[in-house]
């Protein structure tokens, strides 16, 4: 058993070639892909939802202010053993993704993510007895804890395109932030030189940390205009707050936006073929995974040359490409032509209502070989099938269109042969009718 969409993820790689993802033969390939893997997508979803449900009572309870009833302690005893077992769990997970592929691994922020959610989760459960000297720990848990299944959910096909709207906004805005934090840090210093004092009152530009902060805050629009010192340095104070006003709270917030809307706009555009790659990652990693790599595709994964030139290695693969750890894995179900479909072909019939042998689709009818042993239902989307008859009817258009373009050139040919053989019987008679002795 070998992977089968790496093919298709190198072409998705690719900005000029990626538009062929949305032709029906490979859309309707992805449908019946997701179909077959959405099982191990789930039940990692549900086993993360389940930690992060775990986690969150847990922490709430474990910080709360009031004395506890001897129900609730109880309660938070089960709940420490239970997520102790989750966590251990999730801490399996990464260790096999980072023994099957490690440079993929270590190069993505996500996973240091979780590691430090559950780094974070493990100190605060050892050190339950003292909570409220590791409440900042209990906080970045849970807060990393709701990102990551953010990210997690969005892997799903139909809210893939809503996550790339927002990493990529998040992206553009850290670029530009990057460059034009040059100017916000120039206003905190000119606020605190301006607008320092000791008085705790106006502590807001007491330290450069406390005026940084500050002005960040102002960025959002909370100004706070009559709460600003302005007598110390009336004029300057004025005019710095001014230029405040326009160059940032105007100008830059508007650039921003103007950039954000422009980078869904362009997402939007492309939100079918942005739905399509966004599927091949997903299933061309979960099924490189799940069959151990084969093929060292997660191992050659970064697209960095320098990166790509060390050594990479697949401890953990060697073990799951066995027999009995596909068994477990139950590995054969990712992949469609070793059972589902061993002829590589299949056959819809819109209009057939029943068949003994059948697959749904929708409220068609998808025919499969009778060896189909791994589902006993599909649920093609009609839209890949609508855009598969059009392009049948267009196919058929366009050849019947050829069909009268070489019937119409026969019948110009043989008018043409007519016309010559009339010219040469013209000349026949005019030349007997000059040849005939007179009277």
């Amino acid at each position: 058993m070998l992977p089968e969409c790496e093919a298709l993820w190198h072409l998705s790689c690719s900005s000029k070639h990626r538009y062929l993802l949305k032709h029906p033969l490979l859309t309707s390939f992805l449908m019946l892909k997701w179909h077959n893997i959405r099982f191990f997508y789930f039940i990692n979803v549900f086993i993360y939802m389940l930690a992060v449900s775990v986690l969150t009572t847990y922490m709430l309870l474990l910080n709360t202010n009031s004395e506890l009833a001897a129900d609730t302690v109880r309660f938070m005893n089960v709940l420490w053993y239970v997520l102790w077992i989750l966590v251990i769990t999730l801490f399996v997970r990464e260790l096999f993704q980072l023994g099957i592929a490690p440079l993929r691994y270590l190069l993505s922020l996500e996973n240091y993510v979780e590691l430090v959610m559950l780094g974070c989760t493990s100190v605060v459960l050892v050190q339950w007895q003292q909570a409220q000297s590791w409440r900042h720990l209990a906080a970045i848990s849970v807060l990393l804890a709701w990102m990551e299944a953010l990210l997690l959910l969005g892997r799903h096909p139909k809210l893939s395109t809503f996550v790339t709207m927002f990493t990529t906004v998040s992206n553009t805005f850290l670029r530009l932030l990057v460059w034009y934090s040059l100017l916000v840090v120039g206003f905190a210093l000119s606020f605190y030189l301006l607008f320092r004092s000791d008085s705790e009152e106006e502590a807001a530009f007491s330290t450069v940390s406390q005026s940084l902060l500050k002005v960040s805050a102002m960025m959002t629009g909370e100004l706070e205009f009559g709460d600003l010192p302005f007598d110390g340095y009336p004029v300057t104070s004025r005019a710095v707050f001014l230029a405040f006003l326009f160059l940032i709270t105007i100008v830059l917030l508007a650039l921003l936006s103007g950039v954000a809307v422009s980078d869904i706009q362009a997402i939007q555009n492309h939100a079918e073929i942005i739905g399509y790659v966004n599927r091949v990652e997903l299933i061309s990693y979960m099924e490189s995974m799940l069959l151990g790599d084969p093929f060292h595709f997660l191992a050659h994964w970064p697209t960095l040359r320098w990166i790509r030139r060390c050594p990479s290695f697949n401890p953990v693969g060697k073990m799951v490409r066995r027999q009995p750890l596909r068994t477990i894995f139950r590995a054969a179900r990712v992949v469609l032509f070793h059972q589902c479909l061993p002829n590589k072909t299949f056959t819809a019939y819109p209009n057939q209502k029943t068949t003994p042998v059948s697959i749904t689709v929708g409220q068609q009818i998808l025919m499969v070989q009778k060896t189909c042993s791994c589902h006993s239902t599909f649920r093609m989307s009609d839209s890949i099938l609508q855009s598969a008859s059009q392009r049948i009817q267009e196919k058929q258009r366009s050849d019947s269109s050829v069909d009268i373009l070489a019937k119409i050139e026969k019948l110009d040919t043989m008018v043409t042969t007519l016309h010559d053989q009339n010219l040469k019987l013209i000349q026949l008679l005019q030349n007997s009718l000059g040849n005939k002795p007179s009277d």
